[in-house]
């Protein structure tokens, strides 16, 4: 942050930090010895109310809205993280709109042409230079092309990425400094949090992006004749315009009750449906499922719309989240406090007895309530403070998941007030278990399983070396806590078991594979039927051995 527009900018942002009320974060750090002379805004108001009368939450909010469209998203963002920011704060967040006056038509129209290469005239039949709608990062012009097909056409708004990346860059500084002198401020790990956001905001700048997310969702849904996606002209496309089939339909939340032209019981049931089959089945989702994305045409069915922010969900976060869905199903409480681990960045919990205990109670809750009645709701909102009161982390694709089912779940209450999404959910989690102990899939795990057991295998003389070089020089060092002996222990045992067990089994399989390849009497139709039998012998363990840690796993210990 070295130049005359960056040191300007950055007076101006910790100038609004301070006139809302948050001078205190401030003045612990020498930022103001770095930065002097900041704008006086002490005395500003807002709408002619005297900002001593604006909570905390509503004054964040404020700011970030006088501050601009990287902190508006920031904001928005951060509203997804109710695991580290309180919910005072997390709920004024949410509020936070994207609609702003929209640029000149003259340099939306000099964009389109100079990112496409000709006039407006020679590619479109008609544009309507009025723009349709207008958000912090675009906005939408209606267009005709040549051969009649009605387009929406986005355009970026000019200099806005410079403008953002500076901003980026002085977050960066300013979190470096508010980090060194504020614990707590510490503990949400910003530096991860501006990290994630940068690449967030980096790829909503590039409309390329959306425009493969867009194709993506089209190339899956497009048999689902409940399910609609507008196609994309890749022809008038660049990282700075996309251009879309324009869609006729009527917002989902302007569907009245008297409306008999839809019926919103099977809207609600596509809409939930579609988004869990994206996240079980696709591993990446529509990650802003609000009304404005959802449209509602002709014959019921749903369009989704919008693929600039996108959820991804790798497998392993899968089967965390199919776990805690059936966990709470099973009131299984030790079940999804390990699932709620496998989830959280640091999972080293001083007292596990407690963390557990609080997980209990929370399935105590919902042990005897029928299906019908669970808010999910509520559910992630307990689960959510369980894991502030504990220090952890969610993963950030974690918590927008969560907050994507919750604008869900609210979406789909305005429309049909007795709709439950774990009913929803349950079906699906049980599906995504049941594809992993497929034949086809076990087998592919148990190659895995045993590519790793002979990968150990191969280095395991390396590592021995190493470790009597080591003790050999005296530089061994072992630090020992006595802390739950028995327990590791019992750890200890399982895994000596379970070790011996797969080394028995690559011994076996390297075994038959060497007998094989030696022709080793006697013989059946050429092949080694010692070797064979090896081999079979290695796939029955193989498969048990997978077996037993689903078992263990999925079905409820009594």
């Amino acid at each position: 942050m070295n130049n005359i527009k960056s040191i300007n900018r950055a007076r101006e942002i910790i100038s609004i930090i301070i006139a809302y009320g948050f001078r205190d974060i401030i003045a612990m750090t020498p930022i103001l010895k770095i930065i002097k002379n900041p704008i006086d805004k002490i005395n500003i108001k807002h709408n002619g109310v005297d900002l001593r009368k604006y909570s905390r939450g509503e004054r964040i909010r404020m700011a970030c809205e006088d501050l601009g469209t990287t902190f508006v998203k920031l904001g928005q963002i951060l509203s997804n993280r109710n695991d580290i920011l309180p919910k005072d704060i997390t709920a004024e967040l949410s509020k936070l709109q994207n609609n702003v006056k929209p640029f000149d038509e003259n340099i939306a129209r000099n964009i389109i042409e100079e990112e496409l290469g000709a006039k407006i005239e020679d590619i479109f039949e008609s544009f309507e230079s009025k723009p349709k709608a207008s958000a912090s990062i675009s906005q939408v012009h209606i267009a005709v092309l040549k051969n009649g097909d009605k387009v929406a056409v986005k355009v970026k708004r000019p200099d806005i990425e410079e403008n953002i990346l500076t901003d980026i860059e002085i977050i960066i500084w300013l979190s470096n400094i508010i980090e060194k002198y504020n614990d707590e401020f510490a503990l949400m790990q910003p530096q991860k949090l501006i990290s994630a956001f940068k690449a967030q905001l980096l790829q909503e700048l590039d409309f390329n992006f959306e425009k493969n997310n867009t194709l993506k969702f089209y190339k899956y849904f497009q048999n689902n004749k409940n399910i609609k996606i507008a196609k994309i002209y890749d022809e008038y496309s660049t990282k700075s315009i996309l251009t879309m089939e324009y869609i006729d339909g009527i917002k989902i939340s302007d569907i009245s009750d008297d409306d008999t032209k839809y019926d919103r019981k099977k809207l609600v049931s596509i809409g939930v449906d579609a988004v869990l089959e994206q996240i079980f089945m696709l591993g990446f989702f529509h990650a802003d499922p609000h009304p404005g994305n959802l449209m509602a045409l002709e014959n019921n069915v749903l369009c989704f719309l919008d693929f600039g922010m996108i959820g991804f969900i790798p497998p392993n976060s899968k089967e965390a989240f199919s776990s805690i869905i059936m966990s709470i199903n099973s009131a299984d409480y030790l079940e999804l406090s390990k699932a709620i681990l496998d989830l959280c960045y640091h999972t080293e919990i001083k007292n596990m007895d407690e963390f557990n205990m609080a997980i209990f109670i929370l399935v105590s809750k919902y042990i005897d309530m029928p299906l019908d009645n669970i808010n999910m709701e509520d559910v992630f909102n307990e689960l959510i403070f369980i894991i502030r009161e504990f220090r952890l982390t969610l993963p950030s694709n974690i918590m927008l998941l969560i907050k994507s089912l919750v604008v869900l779940e609210g979406v789909a209450r305005n429309l049909d007030k007795d709709v439950k999404l774990i009913e929803h959910i349950k079906p699906f989690a049980f599906r995504y278990i049941k594809e992993q102990i497929k034949p086809d899939n076990l087998l592919k795990q148990m190659k895995k399983l045993v590519y790793d057991y002979l990968h150990i295998l191969r280095e395991f003389p390396a590592d021995i070396g190493d470790l009597v070089s080591v003790m050999k020089k005296g530089s061994m060092k072992i630090q020992l806590e006595h802390k739950k002996l028995e327990s590791l222990s019992n750890t200890l045992d399982g895994l000596a078991d379970r070790l011996s067990y797969s080394i028995v089994l690559a011994s076996l399989i390297m075994a038959s594979s060497l007998i094989i390849t030696s022709n080793m009497p006697p013989l059946f139709h050429g092949t080694s039927v010692i070797g064979m039998i090896g081999f079979g012998l290695s796939a029955i363990m193989g498969f048990i051995m997978i077996i037993s840690r689903f078992i263990k796993k999925y079905v409820k210990k009594k």
